[in-house]
């Protein structure tokens, strides 16, 4: 029997976010507790999907109540402890919505079967996991933000889930395989590296993971980089483990060569592309990972913020101070861009005098 995929109707992703996610905000469910408040047009489409509730053979939802509404139009229904998200514009908030889930539950689609309402009711509770601090000044803007990265998938291709063949380490090769994230990492898309040599039959050894997303600003392909993580099961090779170190692991930025070898080849894919402009959002104020440091360590909010830019993002900006040493004119395009809080870089070629050489026999 073939499986096909449904799209999430409009109505029908209003009626859940008001009958499901808000209550899972506002309880804390996967997400730090948060508030959203509509504008009026926003309260008035809520009453028009109460009036004509989503129909459909096979599907059932309970209808929107006014007390679902209630949580939506009152700052007095609103915990003032909580992080709050003032929509302005609820028509398009709720369309950007409906988009980002149908483009990211297709790509997903790709990759195995996905129950359409299960996946939409996980996006819909976790994607305000990736808002950076000035997001919720502007959640319009983030949601198109993420349209674009979703959207903008053309790098994975129609390699879904298998390898490619990127490079040569000492004889082996370097394989790179794109994937389709969770809802609950940072972001939509993500990619990691493996070495293999399966003519000798040794065993592989895998490198790290690269979480990023692509947009279009100013006519340029420009690329987020909000992760580099290790893969939770990897494959370990003493062997290429050593010559690893032997060619990334003389650093002074206490970063792991692993690391650093991924985040070169990374931006060695980026370049061959010619994308040659990347971005390092300085922290994701609701990540699923740190939110118990947000929420239940005694500091002010600053210094929250803080710990978490410590952890996570400093990692990233010493990682980009290394690249500065393999690639030619890779600069910091400005300081700190607070408007979209981020660090901006820009970059070229590898260095034709390079120190490291990953081609030659150990």
């Amino acid at each position: 029997m073939e499986f096909r995929l449904r799209k999430i109707e409009y109505n029908e992703l209003i009626e859940l976010f008001a009958i499901r996610t808000i209550d899972e905000l506002k309880s804390g469910r996967e997400c730090p507790k948060l508030n959203i408040l509509l504008d009026q047009d926003g309260i008035d489409l809520l009453k028009e999907v109460q009036r004509n509730p989503f129909e459909l053979e096979g599907y059932w939802t309970k209808s929107i109540t006014d007390d679902d509404i209630l949580k939506f139009s009152s700052e007095n229904n609103c915990d003032k402890d909580l992080m709050t998200i003032h929509v302005k514009d609820s028509k398009r908030f709720f369309q950007l919505l409906t988009e980002i889930v149908n483009k990211a539950l297709y790509m997903e689609w790709l990759s195995w079967p996905t129950d359409e309402r299960e996946y939409c009711l996980n996006l819909l509770r976790r994607i305000w996991l990736r808002m950076g601090p000035n997001d919720f000044n502007d959640v319009i803007a983030f949601l198109k933000r993420q349209l674009a990265f979703v959207n903008n998938n053309w790098l994975i291709d129609l390699r879904l889930e298998h390898l490619k063949r990127i490079d040569k380490f000492f004889e082996r090769d370097v394989f790179a395989t794109y994937y389709v994230s969770h809802t609950y990492d940072e972001t939509f898309y993500n990619v990691s590296f493996i070495i293999r040599n399966t003519n000798k039959g040794e065993s592989s050894h895998s490198l790290s993971r690269v979480r990023y997303g692509l947009i279009e600003e100013n006519g340029q392909q420009v690329c987020y980089i909000y992760a580099l993580q290790n893969i939770k099961h990897p494959y370990k090779n003493s062997v290429i483990e050593r010559q690893i170190y032997k060619n990334f692991g003389n650093n002074n930025y206490s970063i792991h060569p692993n690391q650093i070898y991924t985040m070169y080849l990374f931006l060695n894919e980026l370049q061959k592309h010619g994308i040659t402009k990347v971005k390092v959002p300085i922290l994701q104020v609701l990540n699923y990972d740190y939110h118990e440091i947000m929420y239940k360590e005694k500091d002010d909010v600053t210094e929250r913020c803080d710990k978490i830019s410590e952890l996570k993002t400093e990692k990233l900006l010493r990682i980009m101070e290394v690249m500065q040493e393999l690639f030619e004119d890779f600069i910091l395009l400005n300081d700190l861009d607070t408007l979209c809080d981020t660090w901006n870089y820009s970059f070229n070629r590898l260095k034709k005098n390079e120190k490291i050489m990953i081609k030659e026999k150990c």
